[in-house]
């Protein structure tokens, strides 16, 4: 069951005239909080509806996971990866429903997600686009309780006392410690209430343990509402979807709720604050905080100013045609050429990749006296500079025209050199519209008895090489039918791969236990670039790699011999 009141076209117009006048939508969009709000999509009323309808109707008791209707009307937000660089999102009490790319399949989960609004209030910034963030101040805004409370912790303590490097709980242990005023203290006196560290979460940047209370409930099974049928099932298909990964351990804090002085054992997650108040009835114990009106008034209460530009001198390299024939070192390449610093001043935003960004695009129509440069007649631009761990991925998309063999190195290590100059910068990958430069001839001539697929991911792609049947006829399937949704899923190694087939990425997926999958879970996912600059983590701990966006571009069979 839908309900009837769909969003009107007249939100949709209002949304749009906000985002053109650049207005605040909070007098638009949130009329008070007795105003009724309708659902501004079927995807998002069909999520709300699993875990939050049963309750509405009084069919079960528990804690609300979004709220008992949305908060606000439907809008459009800035995103830079969504059509037309705006996403279409709802907030509800608890947090925020949005939907990124609405041509991609509903799979029932992922096609709707709800935002890491947690981590913008913490970190004071507004996420734009996948790699892309404007500048605020951290929420000081209670994290649980009364909104007005004075003195229990905030989302901007989280962020002014470290709490967000404090090591993770042991497995097991009791949960006793306590957070008042910034300082960390312990009471062993919470050791009555049976609470221990239930499940340590260790991923690129994030290190703590769920307590026990939270992991059971993000276990929980209840009665949900699917396609408008009650069945006895988990109450969260994937135990992150709702949460996120807990970027703090869980403290005891004195709260006010409803005025009066709770003590509540809290965590905060990427995406929502869960507490546990001694006392409350069953179904009640464990809660999700107001995350998305905390964040809603949040964004929109403050005027967000972007960082002031910088300006400053950088090297691009050229190239001295020839002249490294007899000089060796780590500057000479390709046709014995050798690369010239040139200084250069470029303005960026700030950022280590803005600076990179800045810096690749004084190469494009720079032309010398001397110095040869292979983009001096090209048209291209940086269209995305991801660096984690110091590895810089350059994506450059535009016309790549060049006049010969020896051009082709020199497309790849101008830009290498010139984004590696940079002392938190180790090495370079580059990608020209999203793929390696130059396909290398030797996979036609190497590889046998399997299938070479190209996916890819956020603008950027990998090759899969598969020798299992089984997976080969799913892909072979999606190539003939685009509307079969599945991604690779596999176990990843180290290496590029027989024949080299995964370049420039220094790993590639095992080709015979690869598969091709509808839904995985959130550990393994992320861009090729992502894997590339957290490879060790990839490989050792995660050991699987899973990309949900990823598309199917192309595949070759090379099953014949041929």
């Amino acid at each position: 069951m839908v309900p009837s009141s769909i969003r009107k076209p007249a939100a949709i117009l209002i949304a749009m005239l906000l985002v053109v006048l650049n207005l605040s939508p909070v007098v638009a969009y949130h009329e008070g909080d007795n105003a009724e709000h309708d659902f501004a999509n079927h995807a998002f009323y069909d999520r709300w509806a699993r875990t939050d309808h049963p309750i509405k109707q009084g069919d079960t008791s528990r804690t609300w996971m979004w709220g008992p209707e949305p908060y606000t009307e439907g809008m459009f937000e800035e995103y830079a990866q969504s059509p037309n660089g705006e996403r279409e999102v709802q907030y509800f009490d608890k947090s925020r429903m949005e939907i990124n790319d609405p041509d991609a399949v509903d799979d029932g989960l992922w096609y709707v997600t709800n935002g890491l609004l947690v981590v913008e209030m913490v970190d004071g910034r507004i996420q734009v686009g996948d790699d892309e963030f404007v500048g605020a101040v951290p929420a000081d805004i209670p994290v649980a309780g009364d909104p007005n409370d004075q003195f229990g912790p905030t989302y901007a303590d989280i962020n002014d006392y470290g709490l967000r490097g404090e090591p993770a709980a042991t497995v097991g242990s009791t949960l006793d410690l306590t957070l008042s005023n910034g300082s960390i203290g312990q009471d062993a006196g919470y050791a009555e209430y049976g609470i221990t560290a239930g499940y340590r979460v260790t991923v690129p940047n994030i290190d703590h343990t769920v307590a026990s209370v939270f992991w059971d409930f993000m276990n929980s099974s209840g009665t949900v509402e699917v396609d408008g049928i009650y069945a006895e099932e988990h109450l969260f298909i994937d135990p992150f979807y709702a949460t996120g990964y807990p970027i703090t351990e869980a403290y005891w804090s004195s709260v006010l709720v409803a005025g009066t002085e709770r003590e509540v054992l809290w965590q905060c997650f990427e995406r929502r604050c869960l507490t546990y108040t001694p006392g409350n009835p069953d179904g009640w114990l464990v809660e999700a905080g107001n995350v998305g009106q905390h964040y809603y008034h949040w964004r929109y209460g403050q005027v967000v100013e972007p960082p002031p530009p910088v300006t400053g001198t950088v090297s691009i390299f050229l190239v001295d045609v020839g002249a490294g024939a007899d000089m060796g070192g780590d500057l000479v390449f390709g046709c014995d050429d050798l690369l010239v610093p040139v200084d250069v001043e470029i303005t960026h935003d700030g950022s280590a990749e803005g600076r990179i960004a800045a810096a690749v695009n004084a190469l494009f129509g720079y032309e010398h006296e001397t110095l040869y440069n292979v983009y001096a007649e090209l048209d291209m631009s940086v269209a995305d500079v991801q660096l984690i761990n110091g590895v810089a991925t350059v994506n450059i998309a535009g016309d790549l025209t060049i006049g010969g063999v020896c051009d082709e190195p020199r497309v790849t290590a101008q830009v290498a050199v010139t984004a590696s100059q940079f002392d938190d910068v180790e090495r370079a990958v580059v990608l020209i519209n999203g793929a390696v430069p130059f396909s290398s001839m030797a996979i036609d001539a190497e590889l046998e008895g399997g299938v070479l697929a190209t996916f890819e991911v956020a603008g950027e792609q990998f090759k899969v090489w598969v020798t299992n049947e089984d997976t080969i006829d799913d892909i072979l399937a999606m190539d003939a039918d685009s509307s079969i949704m599945m991604h690779p899923h596999g176990p990843i190694l180290y290496g590029t791969g027989e024949a080299d087939h995964n370049l420039p990425w220094s790993w590639h997926l095992d080709p015979e236990q690869v598969s091709m999958v509808e839904v995985s879970m959130e550990l393994c996912d992320g861009r090729p670039s992502f894997v590339e600059g957290e490879v060790e983590y990839f490989v050792e701990t995660v050991q699987q790699y899973c990309p949900w966006g990823a598309e199917l571009v192309s595949v070759q069979d090379f099953r014949d011999g041929s």
